[in-house]
């Protein structure tokens, strides 16, 4: 259990991968806390800077972040073949409220994110930001809430490649625009197979 750290400008709270590989097969990383005086940090459960996090199990849950609540992948791989990333939180104006992936490649093959939320931000579970790549075969993005912006599930911006061939993204809202999906202009999104994106709400403001 990895739990009630703090730091305030900086980078993983909870857990900081800088190069080697992290294997999490049960337990938890919860309550950390990344919201320095002027809610800039990075990665309030998770920071990897590089090499490779793995999450086969357990749960990161209810850490606080500004960019990446939950996780943020810088560079390297993010890979979720299961366990849960729930109830974690973007600070205001933030981005990803569970995963925010910046140049590495987040690849999802099951699993759950769900729970998670930004406020006047983007992207309450997923925000891809220009250079980020994330591939989704399987699990599912639910129940995750943007207030005042756009985004519900996942935004992805100018740069950013989601690559959607499988899993299931419902019951996600945003305030603003897309409450599953909204892509930015230059944001590419491909899907193939069968994903289910069902359900979602938007208030289209």
């Amino acid at each position: 259990k990895i739990t009630g750290n703090k730091v305030g400008e900086g980078y993983g709270a909870g857990v900081y991968v800088g190069g080697g590989t992290f294997d999490m097969y049960g337990g938890s990383i919860s309550g950390n806390n990344q919201l320095g005086w002027n809610y800039n940090g990075d990665g309030g459960g998770v920071y990897i800077s590089s090499g490779s996090f793995n999450l086969h199990d357990g749960t990161i849950t209810g850490n606080n972040g500004y960019w990446g609540g939950g996780v943020n992948l810088y560079s390297g791989a993010f890979n979720m073949e299961g366990g849960k990333i729930s109830n974690n939180t973007a600070g205001r104006n933030g981005t990803g409220g569970g995963v925010y992936v910046y140049n590495g490649t987040f690849t999802m093959t099951g699993g759950e994110i769900s729970g998670n939320h930004v406020t006047n931000g983007k992207g309450g579970a997923i925000y891809i930001k220009s250079g980020g790549v994330v591939n989704i075969f399987g699990g599912t993005i639910k129940d995750n809430h943007v207030y005042s912006g756009n985004g519900g599930a996942i935004y992805v911006e100018a740069g950013g490649t989601l690559n959607l061939y499988g899993g299931t993204i419902t019951g996600n809202t945003a305030s603003g625009l897309g409450g599953g999906i909204y892509a930015e202009a230059g944001g590419r999104v491909n899907i193939q197979g069968a994903p289910a994106v069902t359900g979602n709400t938007a208030g289209g403001k």
